[in-house]
């Protein structure tokens, strides 16, 4: 079906019939009329038989048993009309149809559906209706389709239309009159009460069909209190209220008025308020200091949830650009807001434009520019000033009046996108920064203000960041960041369930009241009242779209690039960075997503947080290969599992006996697909635990001692099975079940064991000694024992070998490519497996060379990476076979 039908009205899969189609091509289910199934047997010609009905007790029954099996009785469609027709009017549309239905219904009973009594007798409906109306044009068309048809009948021949229920259900026999008392919808759908002779398995308590509705529209969630900072803010939330009541949007909406964006922020955070819209640079402060989560982000012209911030200038000013601004007369949107704050600031500052003053962002501005606005600058909720005029010059160009001077809402006229370019146009500034669509919304008349109407978008341009300009349309070259979205946000600790009605409240309120240009009366959430701009939402957005569950986070939803601009604008932004090891001295462990960010608040109960162990160190974390759950040893023996889920920690420390409790574990791994993990620990004690996700336990599955240190341990499953090998500085590899917990000796070399590999291809287990033996052994599917395959002595440039520790990596298993070195070489040994040859790949030429001897090697893709013990990193890519490019 066509783009354009797709999900509407003329959509294939419409109405009852398209519906059944729908069962019939693509779907599992239909959810259908009891008549729909013998309409399609008679029309279609599909056999009835081939489908059932689903009884919501869970058993099927024929499609005739609908009486017996059905899921709610429903009132037969209806002729609506205005309510504002007079009731002699609403009569005379009565009579009309039902004088209609007599001359037109091929089963009319002949009598009076109002009165009851029996009709005269007719004319020829046909030839009386029709034959004089041969001169009129409009009527030739329907006249020639009628004889040709023969009659006309107001039910049951849609087919001839090439079509079904049209106008009328085809099933429809008669109508019948509502009366005059119930012509209304309340009225007319408690008239129909629910038929005794219908049997309902679950709808007992349910007396009428307004009672499906009631259910339907309940709201577990009471109200959501709407959080506004200026008065025409909670002016326009009021009428919001309004306009969602009236279309029974739930759950309701009440409109709180905050002091501040921050008083809005700290009424969320405790209780008393459940959501705001914040521009980008409020949602960090929200996530990073007031536990607030983005639920629904604005969507823009760009159709996507970003927008850019673009530098202003006259056209005719000549003299400004970005690599000269010392000196000049900014226009910003608000202080510590993302396009007039935090991305200029943050270019300035790491392009060394302007001096930092030891992080004093605020200080850094006062003294670049000579005059600025900066709404919010002086307030000591936003910077704290031992003097409030200590900076006064970021407010010397804004023109609030009293109290109202240089505040950060609509009360200051040089506040936020619109009132930055005001700013430019009529208070003295010569650069402006704003988002994108600044210029076109309020220039070429689109903008009835008077400061805004001799103003064409030409007469302004951008300033880019090489110290060229550009016109208005080229924002997506010339600009300084990408910022995403301003956002509604709520208390990350709220309920899903309710954080789900709030979502789902906006959402579906902007299908009613999200068009710029629906009637004047209509309340539009997008446009705010003459002159005031941005109340509530920005006036440029276009529709809200739900923020996946993913992106929640303030990080994720911010983006890296908008984080490191906050940490060089605002240094209380950097404590959301973390050192680059996740184990410290102190015994605690840093958890970091892979943008290097911590993926939950560590300001949760104390309980559920990894324990601090004064003076005891961490020895040993593994993540689980598929819950998100990270098991943690310490030196002294303790072990824990720390999980998350929907951003919420919990953590559980596993109970052992004093005579079985570990020492300093050497080694873990998650087995048998996270449903099992090993631990060994420096004496040589193994134990396998099954792990309780839902209670987040580990429980004690078998132990077993081995009297020889372990050097390198190894999982491998065959048929669902997992074997645990470990290699031991003796030369003897032990062999372990996973389901019995037998442990035996499988192989005993010379040397001791330094790696372990699998070579999953060939089914293979790979071992290299002290003695640089390179052994392969072969598995056997159908029991414990292997096979010698190959033994190769490998060479190496390094001295004293038995103290040297070998890094090796299967980085090919399609053709057995391992990737071997040795501390204090300066190459990484290639070999190939399959056919014995080798190379190496030189880090260093020389040990005079900068680079200094290999630590660590790693492989993903095609490139291979190395460590050095000099900190550097190697980075290769494979051309083919052995041949790697740096």
């Amino acid at each position: 079906h066509p783009d354009k039908a797709k999900c509407s009205g003329s959509d294939l899969y419409a109405n009852f019939e398209g519906a059944f189609q729908c069962l019939a091509t693509v779907g599992d289910v239909s959810f259908l009329r009891h008549t729909t199934i013998n309409q399609m047997s008679r029309y279609k010609r599909i056999n009835k038989n081939e489908y059932e009905l689903l009884c919501p007790n869970g058993g099927r029954r024929s499609v005739d048993s609908y009486l017996e099996c059905n899921w709610g009785f429903v009132p037969s469609h209806a002729i609506v009309i205005s309510s504002a027709t007079l009731p002699e009017d609403r009569a005379k549309i009565q009579r009309f149809f039902f004088d209609s239905v007599n001359k037109f219904s091929p089963q009319s009973t002949n009598r009076d559906y109002l009165s009851g009594q029996p009709l005269k007798p007719s004319f020829n409906r046909f030839n009386q209706s029709f034959s004089m109306k041969n001169n009129l044009t409009k009527y030739s068309l329907l006249e020639d389709k009628l004889r040709n048809d023969d009659q006309f009948s107001l039910f049951g021949d849609s087919v001839k239309y090439g079509a079904m229920n049209l106008l009328f259900s085809d099933e429809t026999t008669a109508l019948s009159p509502v009366d005059i008392s119930k012509q209304t919808f309340a009225g007319y759908l408690r008239s129909y009460e629910l038929p005794a002779r219908i049997k309902f398995d679950f709808r007992s308590n349910l007396t009428n069909i307004l009672d499906y509705f009631d259910k339907l529209r309940k709201c577990p969630v009471p109200n959501a209190r709407f959080c506004v900072v200026s008065d025409k803010e909670l002016e326009k939330c009021q009428r919001m209220k309004t306009a969602f009541h009236s279309q029974m949007l739930k759950p309701e909406l009440t409109c709180i008025k905050g002091h501040s964006t921050v008083g809005c922020m700290s009424l969320i955070r405790d209780g008393n308020a459940d959501l705001t819209v914040l521009d980008a640079g409020d949602v960090y402060t929200g996530g990073h200091k007031f536990n607030l989560e983005p639920l629904v982000s604005e969507q823009n012209n760009l159709n996507d949830t970003y927008y850019y911030v673009v530098a202003i200038t006259r056209q005719s000013d000549k003299n400004t650009d970005l690599l000269y601004l010392k000196g000049k007369k900014s226009c910003h949107t608000g202080f510590g807001l993302a396009a007039g704050w935090v991305i200029p600031l943050s270019f300035l500052l790491s392009n060394s434009r302007m001096r930092p003053y030891g992080c004093d962002s605020v200080r850094a501005a006062s003294e670049f520019f000579q005059k600025s606005c900066i709404p919010g600058a002086l307030s000591r909720e936003f910077y704290s000033l031992d003097s409030t005029w200590d900076y006064g010059n970021l407010c010397d160009l804004c023109h609030g009046a009293s109290y109202r001077y240089c505040s950060r809402d609509s009360s200051e006229p040089f506040f936020g996108d619109t009132g930055a370019l005001r700013c430019l146009v009529e208070g003295g500034g010569e650069i402006a920064f704003a988002k994108h669509t600044t210029i076109l919304e309020n220039t070429g008349g689109r903008n009835a203000d008077w400061w805004a109407r001799n103003v064409i978008p030409d007469d302004f341009e951008l300033l880019c960041r090489d110290g060229t300009r550009a016109t208005y349309r080229d924002f997506k070259r010339c600009h300084l960041g990408r910022v995403a979205t301003n956002a509604i946000v709520t208390n990350k600790y709220n309920e899903n369930y309710q954080k789900e009605a709030f979502i789902n409240l906006f959402i579906y309120a902007q299908q009613f009241y999200g068009s710029k240009y629906s009637e004047d009366f209509t309340f539009k959430m997008f446009v705010s009242q003459s002159d005031y701009k941005d109340l509530i939402f920005q006036d440029s957005t276009v529709q809200l779209k739900t923020i996946p569950f993913n992106k929640r986070d303030y990080r994720q939803y911010l983006g890296h690039d908008f984080l490191k601009a906050m940490s060089l604008v605002d240094c209380t932004a950097g404590s959301h960075r973390t050192t680059p090891s996740a184990i410290n001295c102190d015994g605690t462990i840093i958890l970091l997503n892979e943008d290097g960010m911590q993926p939950i608040e560590i300001s949760q109960k104390d309980s559920d947080l990894v324990p601090l162990k004064s003076g005891v160190k961490i020895a040993c974390f593994q993540w689980n290969p598929v819950f998100l759950s990270l098991a943690i040893s310490w030196e002294s023996g303790e072990l824990g599992v720390y999980s998350i889920k929907n951003s919420r920690a919990k953590w559980s420390e596993t109970a052992l006996k004093a005579y079985n409790r570990q020492k300093t574990v050497v080694c873990m791994q998650w087995i048998n697909d996270g449903l099992s993990l090993f631990t060994v620990d420096m004496s040589g004690k193994i134990i396998i635990w099954e792990f309780d996700e839902m209670a987040n336990l580990l429980l004690e599955k078998f132990t077993q001692q081995i009297s020889d240190q372990i050097s390198d341990t190894l999982a491998v499953t065959f048929n669902k099975i997992s074997f645990v090998y470990f290699g031991s500085n003796s030369g003897t590899v032990f062999q372990m079940n996973e389901s019995t917990g037998t442990l035996s000796d499988i192989v005993a070399l010379e040397s001791g064991v330094k790696r372990l590999l699998h070579y999953s291809k060939r089914s293979r287990l790979i071992i290299i000694t002290e003695s640089m033996l390179l052994c392969q052994y072969s598995f056997s599917t159908s029991s414990s024992d292997i096979c010698e395959v190959s033994k190769v002595k490998l060479s190496t440039s390094a001295r004293n070998l038995a103290s040297d520790i070998i890094t090796a990596q299967m980085i090919d298993d399609s053709v057995g490519l391992i990737a071997i070195c040795f501390t204090g070489e300066r190459v990484v040994r290639l070999w190939q497996l399959e056919s014995g040859n080798n190379a190496a790949v030189i880090v260093a030429e020389s040990a005079e060379s900068h680079w200094a001897g290999v630590t660590s090697v790693g492989y993903w893709g095609n490139l291979m990476t190395a460590g050095t013990s000099n900190s550097h990193v190697i980075i290769w890519k494979r051309s083919s076979g052995l041949e790697f490019n740096r």
